[in-house]
């Protein structure tokens, strides 16, 4: 399986329902591309410990102009 398929495996999971998800660990945002735009999320949220990725994952929505407030 590859990549890609494997995470919208799992994010397929998700029951937002319409709501808001905050992904713990975002790290540099590579599961944005899945979440942003699904119908059933409404915001997407990130958290990490590290300042570092928070850097790193801020340029994958500012290049796609997406709000995802870290």
């Amino acid at each position: 399986m590859s990549e890609e398929a494997a995470r919208r495996e799992v994010l397929d999971r998700l029951e937002p329902g319409g709501g808001r998800v905050l992904e713990v660990s975002i790290g540099p945002g590579v599961n944005l591309p899945y979440l942003i735009g699904r119908p059933d999320v409404s915001e997407v949220h990130g958290l990490d410990i590290s300042q570092g990725q928070l850097r790193r994952c801020c340029s994958c929505p500012r290049r796609q102009g997406w709000t995802v407030p870290l």
